[in-house]
């Protein structure tokens, strides 16, 4: 059987998977980790005011905390209730960034241009099953934590990229989960480099 390698430095069209389709069962190369740091650099360096115009959006949880950390009022339990669903929804939006940042390298990757809100309206349809994927991940990483610790910290490894086969390659639930363990396996050391 033939094995595709991708070269992550020149992404070329032909060599991408279509966008949402599942990459299957195909060996990725991974480049060293001096190689991936460059083309980061040049990747943040090329599309700097659209990939910062998504990062920007994560200081709002964090100021909204100053701002109300700093008020020293007695608040009625309405408010605190208020204040406790507000915070849920700045957790929300945190994780919709997260992805939009996501999509936002798979569409550089592909030659696609940046563009913010088109990449936040595409996080939003992809926030539910982001959700139910980490769901996921947590009871099959509690599972296996539950025997030992050792076990849990092997399988939380193994699922590191479930989020990144769901946002980049459309992989959804269990596939999702299954396919970072196929992108881990045999590449632990370089992805921790």
């Amino acid at each position: 059987m033939e094995q595709n390698q991708t070269n992550f430095s020149q992404p070329a069209a032909a060599e991408q998977p279509p966008i949402n389709q599942p990459v299957g069962q195909q060996t990725e190369k991974m480049p060293g980790p001096i190689a991936l740091f460059k083309e980061s650099l040049n990747v943040y360096k090329k599309h700097f005011g659209s990939l910062i115009s998504i990062s920007l959006l994560f200081l709002l949880g964090p100021l909204f905390g100053l701002i109300i950390s700093g008020v020293k009022i007695e608040f009625p339990v309405i408010i605190w209730l208020f204040l406790i669903f507000f915070s849920i929804g700045l957790f929300l939006l945190n994780v919709l960034i997260s992805i939009a940042l996501m999509i936002a390298v798979r569409s550089l990757m592909s030659g696609a241009p940046v563009q913010t809100i088109g990449s936040l309206r595409s996080a939003l349809g992809l926030l539910i099953p982001v959700i139910g994927v980490n769901i996921l991940s947590t009871f099959v990483i509690a599972g296996a934590t539950i025997p030992l610790l050792i076990p849990g910290v092997i399988v939380s490894i193994l699922l590191y990229f479930s989020l990144f086969s769901l946002v980049i390659e459309g992989q959804r639930g269990f596939s999702a989960l299954m396919r970072s363990r196929h992108l881990i396996k045999g590449n632990v050391v370089a992805v921790f480099l």
